[in-house]
């Protein structure tokens, strides 16, 4: 699959921020059947990742990557196929109530690292919030604001 990397303006930043804060807002009214849905990615995302990035707390090279539910419930996993390089994660279910354009892999840069933060597949409401490990928690802190970076399927 084809990417389009993308850079945030501060404009756009800000403005995919509040998207962000409604997003939650809705997950949160929606509660927990809604997570136990999203969490389910139904099919299996292949992309090519331009830039070394964290996944949680794993560290992982650029490379070619598969994104699929694991067969445990609420899990998900990140892979590059024929090598090492791999993470699992819990995600939390997010809602778009217009449907995701794209497929797309969205990250958060901070200082010189990429932060893996959701996985959206074309048309579906529901998406995955990748929850923030210590590391990315730590340089937000320490940080000005993140710049957002969107990887999607041409």
């Amino acid at each position: 699959m084809a990417l389009e990397v993308r850079y945030a303006t501060p404009e756009s930043h800000s403005k995919e921020t509040s998207e962000m804060k409604r997003l939650m807002m809705l997950f949160s009214l929606a509660g927990a059947m809604t997570a136990a849905l999203a969490t389910d990615l139904g099919q299996a995302v292949r992309v090519q990742i331009p830039f070394d990035f964290v996944v949680c707390d794993r560290q992982v090279p650029a490379g070619e990557y598969t994104v699929r539910d694991t067969g445990i419930p609420s899990t998900v996993a990140i892979h590059q196929d024929g090598n090492r390089h791999w993470a699992t994660f819990h995600p939390l279910g997010i809602r778009n109530l217009e449907g995701a354009a794209r497929t797309m892999l969205v990250f958060e840069k901070i200082q010189d690292k990429h932060f893996l933060r959701e996985v959206w597949i074309k048309g579906r409401q529901t998406g995955l919030l990748v929850p923030q490990g210590k590391m990315q928690r730590n340089m937000v802190v320490e940080a000005e604001a993140p710049v957002t970076v969107v990887a999607a399927a041409r």
